[in-house]
């Protein structure tokens, strides 16, 4: 199966099947992901059907998605928008242009720096959440686990759970996966492991060190920006934090040095940034749009200059699909690519 990226989208085909009795995502035919949705294909149901089915699984706004070709043919051609590539990972798993009907899942595990957690676990329950299904490993004889899954390729998503137990069968370790599409290929997956009910470090860490780092959760991990250097200064780096495999990306360092600024995520992977301490120390009044879909390390937008609105230490608080209030003095609103003042909070 083709998938095209370009622009900050990816494109493919697909072979929709109204009318089904359920709705499933997979396998591959001919080339295309075979889609299937209750809806008749009358009116721009099955469309309209398709697009929300994709928009659940990939983790997008269903605005984010549309029939490019073949609109009122079952063979239709669909353009994502806001697929970065480290969700990828989700996405991937429609790749294979095959007619397999199961799929593999290879699991690493790993914790905090330092942790010796794993050396007491001697026995590992995985659970697909939302099918139900259990599978219990042993430690093999080199003290590791074999941690390869075969699933039923269904289409549908879900996520695992891991319990990890020791000699006696007392639970020590937990962990969960992102959420993957149960679909006829081969994935891997790290997931994180720490005692049920804790806290711990990530198994990486920010370079280079800094403070006042703004972060925001993305559909995939999480972005971390600026910041404050060992010196004080503001900074330009940007980190993504991949939680499929618990890695991290560098992003394009930003033209503008600030620390201290509020940060919030677009329903199309993007992340915007108001106010902050710039170089000079003085509150930053540029809007930026971090766009992370865009290869290799993002791109930056400027959305505008807005003076009244230069602040530091505020936050951005969801209230709408792309839409957020701005705390602060004067009270601010960000909606359509705009910030106007708010007369209420």
């Amino acid at each position: 199966m083709k998938i095209t990226e370009a622009d900050g989208a990816v494109t493919f085909d697909v072979l929709v099947q109204p009318r089904a009795s359920r709705v499933k995502v997979g396998p591959v035919h001919d080339g295309r992901l075979k889609v299937s949705v209750t809806a008749p294909p009358v009116d721009g149901e099955a469309n309209a059907a398709v697009i929300e089915v994709l928009a659940k699984r990939v983790g997008v706004a269903r605005s984010a998605i549309e029939v490019v070709a073949g609109a009122s043919s079952r063979r239709k051609t669909v353009r994502i928008t806001g697929v970065a590539r480290a969700a990828i990972a989700a996405l991937a798993l429609l790749a294979p242009g095959c007619e397999a009907q199961s799929g593999t899942i290879n699991l690493d595990l790993t914790t905090a720096p330092g942790s010796t957690l794993l050396a007491s676990v001697t026995h590992l329950r995985l659970t697909l959440v939302d099918h139900g299904v259990v599978e219990d490993t042993m430690q093999n004889a080199s003290g590791g686990f074999d941690l390869s899954i075969s699933l039923t390729a269904t289409g549908d998503g879900d996520h695992l759970l891991l319990e990890g137990f020791d000699t006696e069968e007392n639970l020590i370790a937990t962990g969960s996966s992102p959420p993957f599409l149960l679909s006829p290929t081969e994935a891997h997956i790290v997931i994180y492991v720490a005692p049920p009910m804790s806290i711990g470090a990530a198994p990486v860490k920010l370079a280079p060190v800094r403070s006042g780092i703004s972060g925001v959760i993305l559909p995939y991990g999480a972005v971390f920006v600026g910041g404050r250097d060992a010196g004080g200064a503001p900074s330009d780096a940007v980190a993504i934090y991949n939680d499929y495999d618990h890695t991290l990306a560098g992003g394009l360092p930003n033209p503008i040095k600030r620390a201290d600024f509020a940060i919030a995520a677009t329903t199309a992977n993007g992340v915007l940034m108001f106010g902050g301490t710039g170089a000079d120390g003085n509150p930053v009044s540029t809007v930026q749009l971090f766009d992370t879909t865009v290869q290799p390390a993002g791109a930056y937008t400027t959305i505008g200059e807005q003076p009244s609105f230069a602040r530091a230490g505020e936050i951005a608080v969801p209230i709408g699909n792309d839409h957020f209030l701005l705390t602060g003095s004067p009270p601010a609103e960000y909606a359509g690519g705009q910030l106007a003042p708010r007369s209420e909070v």
